[in-house]
C-alpha cells in the first residue's frame, strides 16, 4: 500500500514554482544593508530588499508550503519496520551469545551432528549383522 501512494506520488509533476514578479516602477536596484546611523535609523540595522525579490522569496514559501502538504507521508508505518527490524537483530543478537555461552554438547548444532552420526552407525552396523547372518 505504502508503495502505491510512493509510486503515485513520483507519477504525478509537482506544481510549477511561481514566476518571479516584475519589477516595480520606483523599486531599489539591489538589495543594501541599512546601518545604524545611516539614513535616518539611529537605533537598528536591516537590510532593504526591491519589492519584486520579498514579493518572490513570499510566492516561493507558499509554493513550498503547499509542496510539502501535498506529499506529506505518514513514517510511522516505516518507523515500525525499521523498529521490527532492529528488535530482531537484537533478538538474534541474544540468542548466538546465548548459544555461545552453553557447554559445547548442549548445542543444537551438536545434537543434530551427534544424531547424523549414530544414525549412519547404526546403519552400518545392521548392514554389517544382515551381512554376516546372511553368510552363516
Amino acid at each position: 500500500m505504502l508503495w502505491l501512494l510512493v509510486g503515485t506520488a513520483l507519477a504525478l509533476e509537482p506544481p510549477v514554482r511561481p514566476e518571479p514578479p516584475a519589477p516595480v516602477s520606483g523599486e531599489c536596484p539591489a538589495s543594501f544593508s541599512v546601518t545604524p546611523g545611516s539614513r535616518d535609523n539611529p537605533d537598528c540595522s536591516a537590510v532593504a530588499l526591491p519589492l519584486s525579490v520579498a514579493a518572490d522569496l513570499y510566492a516561493t514559501e507558499k509554493w513550498a508550503e503547499h509542496l510539502a502538504a501535498r506529499y506529506r507521508l505518514d513514517t510511522a508505518e516505516l518507523e515500525l519496520s525499521v523498529q521490527m527490524a532492529d528488535w530482531k537483530a537484537e533478538q538474534l543478537q541474544q540468542m548466538l551469545e546465548s548459544e555461545r555461552n552453553q557447554p559445547i554438547v548442549q548445542r543444537p548444532g551438536v545434537h543434530v551432528a551427534m544424531g547424523l552420526v549414530g544414525g549412519v552407525v547404526v546403519t552400518v552396523g545392521a548392514g554389517w549383522a544382515l551381512q554376516q547372518v546372511a553368510n552363516d
